[in-house]
């Protein structure tokens, strides 16, 4: 039972939210160009699909049902000293008509919430790095991984689905391209809406409380922007995980040759380790002590540069049967990936990891394709992804609440 007291971190702002205190709105609208404007909206207001009652509004969002708490102030919170707060909260479904697409809405930064916030906490995961380090491509083979294939369920995952509304997307701009047309994607654009655009996974392991687990595809020029990432990306200061994506394009070739040289694009010199120095000083203003899975990205770009009696872990799929061989696995993976670090001269980025809790930090390689796409078309000729889900699994289980009680 969820009572009217119950807290929420809200996963567009972070800010911390008692649910009883929300007021419920139509997401399902239609414009009403007859009446007039709101102070939030001069030129025209969004009515309920329904017909219901307006109560007013949260941003564009007509209010269809009260809270059952005051709204938050000082009157509120001499009402909940004297009151017993554990009364059940009322569903959505129940307090609104079911075709206007009622939810809770965030007073701060007045975006509708996701349906299951009443029964689930929510959890973010930051996917990051700088430009071209495959963030895009990451998150589609990562999902497809996780979601579609359902490869979780060796490590305690019952439950790794994609909500409606990010199911819908991520068919439409990763899977089909990605995995049906087999090509190339473009390179993320900036969306100053990014924040309220999230992949929305539900996601339950076995002796935990169901969850929702949100990731965001960023531009890099955002990241690498402090002002950018300030307004953009709020959220990243608060992220509950960091998966950090290295390009080994922008670190030098092991070999002391150019990439360029090797018919790969050469998109210029990106120092990756001063993105992640930032986000790590960034999160401790915030003080948030978080794991950081450090992923070296295409891998299949290093693989020959291994030597010879190189077991070349990082490369070959883990035995996904149980936890305890991909923890062993992933043992290998983390002395490779620092190995092969230092062999294309990333120094910087090993000593930002080293200001880590050894706990919490943890070195990763995946192929999110697996080959390299044809210059010309954008083609991926033989789509092999490796490792994606090494990042994931790993901060996942590191994640209190998430899986495992509290």
């Amino acid at each position: 039972m969820t009572t009217i007291s119950a807290r929420r971190i809200c996963p567009f702002c972070r800010t911390e939210l008692v649910l009883g205190a929300l007021p419920i709105v139509a997401t399902n609208v239609r414009v009403d160009s007859t009446a007039s404007g709101t102070e939030h909206n001069p030129e025209q207001m969004h009515s309920p699909i329904s017909g219901a009652t307006i109560k007013g509004y949260v941003g564009i969002w007509p209010i269809i049902a009260d809270p059952p708490l005051p709204s938050r102030s000082d009157e509120f919170w001499r009402w909940l000293s004297r009151q017993v707060t554990q009364a059940e909260l009322p569903g959505v479904a129940a307090a609104a008509d079911v075709t206007d697409l009622p939810a809770r809405v965030c007073l701060h930064c007045e975006t509708p919430l996701p349906e299951d916030i009443d029964e689930r906490n929510t959890f973010t995961i930051a996917v990051v790095g700088t430009t071209g380090a495959g963030k895009s491509h990451y998150l589609a083979s990562m999902l497809q991984q996780a979601a579609n294939r359902q490869q979780l369920r060796g490590v305690g995952c019952r439950e790794f689905v994609l909500d409606e509304r990010t199911s819908h997307s991520y068919t439409q701009k990763y899977l089909v391209p990605v995995f049906r047309e087999r090509v190339q994607l473009d390179h993320t654009l900036r969306d100053p809406e990014v924040a309220r655009k999230p992949m929305v996974c539900r996601v339950t392991f076995d002796g935990a409380q169901p969850a929702l687990l949100f990731f965001h595809d960023i531009a890099g020029e955002v990241l690498v922007s402090r002002e950018a990432r300030a307004v953009d990306t709020p959220f990243l200061r608060q992220a509950d995980a960091v998966i950090f994506l290295v390009d080994p394009v922008h670190l030098d070739r092991p070999d002391g040759h150019t990439w360029s040289s090797n018919g790969i694009h050469d998109s210029g010199y990106a120092n990756q380790a001063d993105l992640l120095n930032a986000l790590l000083r960034e999160m401790r203003s915030a003080n948030r002590s978080v794991p950081v899975a450090i992923t070296l990205s295409k891998s299949d770009l290093l693989e020959t540069f291994l030597p010879v009696r190189h077991p070349r872990e990082f490369r070959c799929e883990p035995d996904l049967s149980s936890r305890e061989a991909w923890d062993e696995s992933l043992g290998r993976v983390d002395i490779e990936t620092r190995e092969m670090l230092r062999r294309c001269g990333a120094f910087d980025v090993l000593s930002a990891a080293d200001a880590l809790d050894p706990e919490l930090a943890s070195f990763h390689a995946v192929a999110a394709l697996g080959c390299r796409p044809d210059p010309e078309t954008g083609q991926v000729p033989m789509l092999r992804p490796t490792r994606c889900l090494d990042p994931l699994v790993t901060v996942l289980h590191r994640m209190s609440g998430l899986t495992r009680a509290i």
